[in-house]
């Protein structure tokens, strides 16, 4: 990418943008928080993605395509280190990386 080259925009740094990546990452942080408070309720590997489902929906349909994109990857990645068992054989290892590729899939879409 040249910086004269017409067809590139540059980046979007106005307030509207910068609102809708904050709206997008405060939604991660309120879910994880939520979730965190309902661990005595549901066991994280029953339900990993619980309430992260609303947060990219949510965040997509306020910010649009990018910012439900930073909220899917910011949602897997607590829901991977915190929330799903950990894998202690090769078929539950696959298990819970279709599962996270299914989420993923779910907030590209």
């Amino acid at each position: 990418m040249h910086p004269h080259d017409p067809t590139t925009s540059p980046p979007d740094y106005s307030p509207t943008a910068v609102r809708r990546y904050g709206v997008a990452v405060v939604l991660a942080v309120l879910v994880t928080l939520i979730r965190f408070a309902l661990l005595p309720l549901v066991n994280g590997g029953d339900a990993p993605f619980l309430l992260f489902y609303a947060a990219v929906m949510a965040a997509g349909w306020y910010g649009g395509f990018r910012p439900g994109m930073l909220t899917t990857v910011l949602c897997a990645a607590v829901a991977a280190s915190f929330f799903m068992t950990p894998a202690t054989d090769p078929e539950n290892e696959t298990w819970q990386a279709a599962r996270l590729g299914i989420f993923v899939l779910e907030g590209v879409v």
